[in-house]
């Protein structure tokens, strides 16, 4: 792009100098939100995450001060919320692998013992139905045994998987729908702040600054003239460009289930040392140990599948949801690499 600017007059402007012109329209190429807007329930959300950095002074002396704010919102939202949900969960399934079930094998022994001992009929085999009808009070007793014995130590598994769940995933989806809906906002201030990981081609900015030392030279204002050589780029409200984020948050995401994929194998190696057996119940169903690795894999198989595909979905959206998710990642790779490390000591 070439930039033709006299110092006499000014009577020609570069090609990149916007005067008058909105920044939106200057930048349009970069920008590739939905087309249509409607205001809705997020709207109050959306607007106060977007006053945030006004309020607090952000914007008079940090350089990207939308991209501080949602970082240190991340921070404080998963540091606050995520973080103690995390370690209370930890400290049930501590608790049902140290206490539960080192109790629940010994009565794994006992009952089916006391059953037959009860049940079998005296000096003879028992029939087919007999014997049905005996395993039957065996599942069911120790179904029972089971469901006590997590109700009295309080360390049910789907009760602390399913609180996590139901605090974590609406979070995270209420955030990243209030983020985007702060970036399709017709007067979203996202439109004027660049992406901190993006920087101008190299001949252009050289040309920009040789034109800038012109401006000052001949005497311009300095805010004239920091408004006419402001460089357009892709901004916080637009899809990057770049594709440098989508790939950071499909890596972390990867790194993230590879670390917990590593820290439940180190846990239940520890566990094992300890003569501690590795069960879990289903429902009613008590499930056989030999099927817990084939489902573990599975589920790690889904996690990787997933890590993946959130790179062309992260493509595919404004970039201030990078920033968000780039965040809540590095917050939870710290918070795996923790355990890990308590693991590891174990």
């Amino acid at each position: 792009m070439g930039i033709r600017a006299t110092l006499h007059g000014f009577r020609a402007r570069p090609a990149w100098i916007s005067k008058g012109i909105d920044t939106r329209i200057v930048r349009k190429r970069y920008q590739s939100t939905a087309p249509g807007f409607t205001s809705g329930p997020l709207d109050p959300i959306a607007r106060f995450l977007m006053s945030v950095p006004e309020t607090v002074g952000l914007t008079s002396f940090v350089p990207y001060p939308y991209t501080v704010s949602i970082v240190l919102m991340t921070i404080l939202l998963r540091g606050g919320i995520s973080v103690p949900m995390t370690l209370w969960q930890r400290k049930r399934t501590e608790r049902l692998s140290q206490v539960v079930v080192p109790e629940w094998n010994v009565w794994k022994k006992q009952i089916p013992a006391l059953i037959l001992r009860r049940e079998a009929p005296k000096g003879m085999p028992p029939t087919p139905q007999q014997q049905s009808q005996i395993q039957r009070q065996i599942h069911r007793a120790l179904s029972e045994k089971w469901k006590h014995l997590v109700s009295v130590h309080n360390c049910s598994p789907w009760w602390t998987t399913g609180m996590s769940l139901l605090v974590n995933i609406p979070l995270f989806v209420l955030v990243t729908m209030a983020l985007r809906h702060a970036a399709l906002m017709p007067d979203s201030p996202l439109v004027n702040e660049l992406l901190a990981w993006w920087s101008p081609d190299a001949t252009l900015a050289a040309q920009v600054a040789v034109s800038k030392q012109l401006l000052i030279e001949k005497g311009m204002d300095p805010g004239s003239i920091q408004q006419l050589t402001t460089i357009g780029g892709p901004t916080l409200s637009g899809r990057d460009t770049t594709q440098i984020m989508p790939i950071v948050v499909g890596s972390l995401n990867m790194m993230n289930v590879e670390l917990s994929q590593w820290t439940r194998l180190r846990r239940v190696q520890n566990e094992e040392a300890l003569g501690f057996a590795n069960q879990s119940e289903q429902s009613s169903d008590v499930i056989d140990q030999h099927t817990e690795p084939l489902r573990e894999r599975i589920i790690g198989n889904v996690l990787r599948a997933g890590a993946v595909v959130s790179i062309p979905i992260a493509s595919s959206v404004p970039s201030v949801l990078l920033v968000y998710w780039t965040t809540s990642a590095l917050v939870t790779m710290a918070q795996n690499s923790y355990f890990a490390w308590l693991e590891t000591r174990k």
